[in-house]
């Protein structure tokens, strides 16, 4: 069949960090995303605030009180403090003082914390 196989067309990926770009020069987190990304007819990354966005229209709520200014991240009000509990497999690189790169703001808050 000339049709895409469910080989093809994962339904799910690891959170694994290898970034790979698509013929568009679209980055994503590794090369099992972007094949399920292009499956889904979901070329374009979508922004932290769409993806809360799609959560809280399909599950009525933000996971774990997010909120939508975290850039990446669940709230981590139920502990009081700034070292999120959870974070989202978004790839939105940023950089910290020292050089290190994480994959988005969440995960370099939580590298701090620990």
């Amino acid at each position: 069949s000339s049709g895409s196989s469910d080989v093809d067309c994962p339904a799910f990926c690891f959170a694994v960090m290898r970034p790979v770009y698509d013929t568009n020069g679209v980055q994503y987190s590794n090369e099992c995303e972007m094949r399920r990304a292009k499956c889904q007819g979901k070329e374009k990354r979508k922004s932290m605030e769409e993806i809360y966005a799609d959560y809280k229209k399909r599950y009525g709520k933000l996971p774990f009180g997010a909120d939508a200014d975290s850039k990446g991240s669940d709230s981590s009000a139920a502990t009081g403090s700034d070292c999120p509990l959870v974070c989202f497999d978004v790839y939105d690189p940023v950089h910290d003082e020292q050089g290190n790169t994480y994959s988005n703001e969440c995960y370099m808050k939580r590298a701090k914390c620990k």
